[in-house]
């Protein structure tokens, strides 16, 4: 039995109804018109004259003794092919022509179309209407893309929803790059910004992007954001393994804890009778409980899975020589990507500063 065949998808198209939607209805127009090779002659900005269509040209009147000798017929051949060339270029670009002008009428609200929409005028004169009827500011959308932008650089807290938070930055940075944003064509200040704000979370990665990743010469926003999705999968995968083996190991201790305890009862029980007094009142060996205590105390580090806030490593901020230097002792010497690292989150993670004024130290400015 033969497969049924699939329907096409449908297009989703931007309708415009008001100057919120400006952006979206212009940038899919443009779209089209780029693929119909017609934008450069419905640009608003400088836009260049359509095809003119092409006229016949005019023949001798001297009848059949304009065709006697070669030459005329040779002329006349290439006057032909040129014309028919001609004509072909003109039809395509008036079916193009047709094509975005159905696809305007069917994506304009019919109140602008019928305040707006001149019949006497050509669609071409509609855009900028449109624009005006809007009013649209062109300076105040990029405005608005400048604030999304920098909302979107708020250091990450947690890498739970990394993937949510990526996607908002490539979203916030390509409409920034589209308005112009000064802040997101200059590709150096983009990635510092970008490593900034992931250090929460990827300190290693930043650090290590900012040393070397960053002057590469092809380097760009898309393959940066590639380079930490990539992180961030593997960073989570072992995560969550860590995670599920902890939880086993648990587990599995407490088996061996509860078995270890029927042991004991079921020997004591089995023991005779003389022994279990002598268990019963035989009094506590109180020395050897507090050694036992201490032992156990001493095999658990301090701070056991806590990572450091500045530098990242296995101890407290309390105990950071990158933060309280005078700790640190003679044979110390700090890494140059994790002391510009941190350097950059003190001028620019609100949060960090507030850290490092807790711990009683400047903030850079």
């Amino acid at each position: 039995m033969d497969a049924q065949p699939q329907p096409d998808a449908p297009i989703i198209l931007h309708s415009l109804g008001s100057h919120e939607q400006w952006r979206a209805w212009l940038h899919q127009i443009q779209s089209c018109a780029v693929a119909y090779n017609i934008w450069d002659n419905i640009n608003p900005d400088h836009p260049v004259p359509f095809l003119e269509e092409p006229k016949t040209p005019a023949f001798t009147t001297q009848g059949d003794t304009a065709w006697k000798e070669d030459r005329d017929r040779e002329y006349h051949s290439i006057l032909c092919n040129r014309l028919m060339l001609q004509y072909d270029e003109y039809a395509k670009q008036q079916r193009s022509k047709e094509h975005l002008f159905d696809l305007i009428c069917s994506t304009v609200e019919m109140s602008l179309q019928t305040a707006y929409f001149d019949p006497e005028m050509t669609f071409i004169e509609w855009i900028p209407r449109l624009k005006d009827a809007l009013w649209v500011d062109d300076h105040s959308e990029k405005k608005q893309a400048r604030e999304r932008y920098h909302e979107a650089l708020e250091p990450m807290q947690s890498p739970q929803h990394w993937n949510a938070w990526l996607a908002e930055y490539n979203e916030a940075a390509s409409l920034a790059k589209l308005y112009g944003v000064p802040e997101v064509l200059q590709i150096h200040a983009l990635m510092k910004d970008f490593a900034s704000a992931v250090a929460n979370v990827a300190p290693t990665w930043a650090a290590t992007f900012l040393e070397t990743g960053r002057f590469e010469p092809l380097m760009s926003r898309k393959e940066m954001a590639r380079r930490f999705r990539e992180h961030m999968k593997v960073q989570c995968h072992l995560d969550s393994g860590k995670s599920r083996a902890g939880a086993s190991s648990t587990a599995d201790d407490g088996a061996a804890s509860r078995g270890n305890k029927r042991n004991a009862s079921s020997a004591t029980d089995n023991a005779p009778p003389a022994k279990k007094n002598k268990r019963r009142n035989a009094p506590p060996n109180s020395s050897r409980q507090a050694s036992s205590n201490k032992r156990q105390r001493g095999h658990k580090p301090a701070n056991a899975g806590e990572r450091c806030p500045a530098c990242g490593e296995r101890h407290g901020i309390k105990g950071c020589y990158y933060i309280h230097k005078e700790l640190a002792p003679r044979w110390w010497k700090p890494k140059k990507s994790t002391q510009s690292l941190i350097e950059l989150r003190s001028k620019n993670d609100t949060s960090f500063q507030t850290l490092l004024r807790e711990e009683g130290k400047s903030v850079s400015t």
